[in-house]
């Protein structure tokens, strides 16, 4: 829906109304971010790569770009080219909590814990609210023997939060994971 929309107003004179070159295929960033979106959400990552390597071309970089770039790489299954990419964000606006999240994801998709457990820990320690970042945390600290720190993270998830009950249940399974039975009361 939102590519006819588009497509139809190209053909209905949108260079016009924006005040472009009405020969110019890439009248407006936004219209380019707008139309690679549609491409990934309907999993053409390829033709939403092309469409945004020609927007960076007629438009420069720009952060927004290099986001939407980072999800064509995980769509593509390019976990490194997509960390770089979020990366980028990130550096580009270093307080904002998505970028922070996929460079912590992606981290976490290379086995570079570190990075992971560095952003997921960051995040659950400024907003309690980014309970994403306490699965996180905890799978970091899981993965690295830390048993105890895992249940901690997952045992500081708010109680009014909507997620507690699965944050509970988990503290719990990380508890009895790998152990006998008969050692679990």
């Amino acid at each position: 829906q939102t590519l006819d929309s588009i497509r139809s107003a190209r053909e209905g004179g949108l260079s016009s109304v924006i005040g472009t070159d009405p020969s110019d295929d890439h009248p407006s960033r936004e219209i380019d971010l707008i139309e690679a979106r549609a491409y990934l959400e309907l999993g053409d990552a390829q033709t939403a790569l092309d469409l945004l390597n020609q927007a960076t071309e007629h438009h420069g970089k720009s952060w927004r770009t290099e986001w939407f770039l980072g999800l064509c790489a995980l769509l593509m299954n390019d976990v490194e080219v997509a960390h770089a990419r979020f990366n980028d964000v990130l550096a580009a606006m270093p307080g904002e909590v998505a970028p922070k999240l996929a460079v912590a994801a992606t981290a976490e998709l290379m086995n570079n814990h570190d990075v992971a457990l560095q952003h997921y820990r960051t995040l659950w320690q400024t907003d309690r609210a980014i309970v994403t970042a306490a699965f996180g945390l905890a799978r970091m600290r899981f993965a690295g023997g830390d048993i105890d720190g895992a249940v901690k993270a997952l045992d500081d998830v708010p109680p009014t939060s909507r997620h507690y009950n699965a944050a509970s249940c988990t503290a719990i399974l990380t508890l009895v994971h790998g152990r006998d039975p008969a050692e679990v009361t």
